[in-house]
């Protein structure tokens, strides 16, 4: 879904090269074919979250999805393990696969947040900086806590906060069961 949601689509136009057919007039694309890595014509460039978008942005939506350089994967903004891990690893249903919290983020600062709580990290204590091993990460920090003066945190770049901060609303509005029991079903916990 990465080539369609976050695609960065001035570097990566719709035009006549692009699978399926662009419709300029009610800017849709028709009979679109989703990309390969090896398929230059429909391999975008994408928005991942974390990357520093002040620089050049060189993540494709089938480039190296590992922990490294440009890789992006899967980023659930709802950590999994914080609610809904219980579901089977495999499932793409209910809040696992719900597209609203699933962005294309990348794959080192993902594996630096890993289920660690949004917050400001104080500065003033040791921190972690993804951009201390990749520029274009700069500004994402993991360290302690400065609310609460304890506990660690994951603080993404100024540029994400906003959109990760509707994706955690969003998850909370629509997974609270009025209830108050631990889960809806194993699709729907609620958060």
């Amino acid at each position: 879904m990465y080539e369609i949601t976050d695609r960065d689509w001035v570097k990566s136009p719709a035009s006549s090269i692009t699978y399926g057919t662009y419709d300029a007039t009610n800017n849709k694309i028709t009979n679109y074919q989703y990309g390969s890595n090896s398929d230059g014509k429909n391999n975008p460039y994408v928005h991942a979250l974390y990357n520093n978008r002040e620089l050049d942005n060189e993540a494709k939506a089938w480039g190296n999805h590992n922990q490294d350089g440009w890789g992006i994967n899967q980023e659930h903004i709802w950590p999994k393990s914080r609610g809904f891990d219980t579901v089977p690893s495999d499932s793409k249903g209910g809040a696992r696969g719900d597209p609203m919290h699933l962005w294309a983020g990348n794959g080192y600062a993902n594996n630096i947040h890993s289920n660690w709580a949004y917050g400001y990290v104080d500065t003033d204590k040791t921190y972690t900086d993804c951009g201390s091993k990749y520029s274009y990460l700069s500004g994402n920090l993991k360290g302690t806590s400065k609310t609460n003066g304890s506990g660690t945190v994951f603080e993404p770049q100024d540029s994400d906060k906003g959109d990760i901060a509707r994706a955690c609303f969003y998850m909370v509005a629509r997974y609270n069961n009025l209830s108050l029991s631990d889960t809806i079903s194993d699709f729907e916990p609620n958060l």
